[in-house]
């Protein structure tokens, strides 16, 4: 009976060949392109949920008002902020600031290797753990001991050494400060190049140059802080303590506070009006009408050839089908 059907079908394929390319065509090409839609929509969904605790991991933002009205709200806050959460905040488990991205030659003067990088950043150690970046080399809680310290990313140590065992050799980099003067840093950890589907990306990290002023920095917004919370601590239990840290530096602006980003919602819903949510829900949409289309499309092609299809099933019925095979 299953060869009988497949005959009949390539048959009637070839006696109607503009029915058959139009009809499977437009249903083909339309799941195809939902499925595209899906892939971009669940790749979207996915940034910054492949860490085990990425449910309690939070990016801090500032609500910033001017004369007591709003401003806009900035990921970056000021570097000290970190530090006054971490001696007067309970409930923190861990906490961590990354710089913003610089620019920097780097080189290899041994190999005779030099090229400029543009994703290097400054960070507590503790950023390893809270955005979940995986080490092939080292040790996460030595990782950064001092400011003559290095973390580099698998590419990076490829590029520059060849390898990725490159515990303990020097690597030299020059800010461009005028002078540009190559300093030579330890590699004390090499981690697997960040994924795609993750909001931050960097290659070489390293300690900040000076703590103390990193700690002591009220001045300026150049960093991100991010914290994750203890099993027992809800984000309302923050709110009185973050508030007094805004009385406490923030004289001048009646009304700034400080809130708590789920880093999970910083691709598609970001507080600073970066998030993707509104292009996302468009292709969700577009998908499910092309989807609609294709089938509504397909269908009607296929109630267009209903007589011929009647008897077919007329023929079969004849010759001993059972309800069954007519069925299927």
């Amino acid at each position: 009976m299953v060869g009988n059907h497949i005959k009949v079908t390539l048959r009637q394929m070839a006696r109607n060949k503009t029915f058959s390319v139009v009809n499977l065509l437009g249903l083909t090409t339309g799941m195809a392109v939902c499925l595209l839609f899906a892939q971009f929509v669940w790749f979207e969904w996915s940034f910054d949920r492949f860490g085990k605790n990425a449910d309690r991991t939070y990016r801090v933002n500032l609500y910033n008002t001017a004369n007591g009205v709003f401003d806009n709200i900035s990921s970056d806050v000021v570097s000290g902020l970190a530090y006054d959460i971490k001696h007067d905040i309970p409930g923190i488990e861990a906490i961590a600031r990354v710089s913003t991205k610089t620019v920097a030659i780097v080189a290899n003067k041994k190999l005779q290797l030099e090229d400029q990088e543009n994703d290097i950043v400054f960070a507590d150690p503790s950023i390893i753990d809270l955005l979940a970046i995986d080490l092939i080399r080292g040790n996460k809680d030595i990782a950064l001991p001092n400011q003559h310290s290095i973390i580099v990313s698998e590419s990076m140590s490829l590029k520059y050494f060849g390898t990725v065992d490159v515990m303990g050799k020097v690597i030299q980099i020059g800010f461009n400060n005028g002078s540009t003067e190559l300093k030579s840093y330890e590699i004390r950890g090499v981690f697997h190049d960040i994924p795609t589907n993750s909001h931050q990306h960097f290659s070489l990290i390293l300690a900040p140059e000076n703590t103390q002023e990193w700690n002591e920095n009220w001045a300026w917004s150049n960093v991100y802080t991010y914290l994750r919370l203890s099993d027992k601590t809800s984000l309302a239990d923050l709110d009185d303590k973050l508030a007094q840290i805004v009385k406490r530096h923030h004289k001048d602006a009646l009304g700034d506070r400080y809130l708590l980003e789920p880093i999970t919602d910083i691709r598609l819903h970001a507080l600073d009006g970066s998030g993707r949510a509104s292009l996302v829900n468009f292709f969700i949409v577009l998908g499910i009408v092309i989807l609609f289309l294709a089938w509504f499309n397909y269908i009607n092609l296929s109630i267009a050839r209903f007589f011929e299809k009647l008897k077919e099933v007329g023929l079969r019925k004849l010759i001993g089908a059972s309800r069954g095979q007519l069925i299927l």
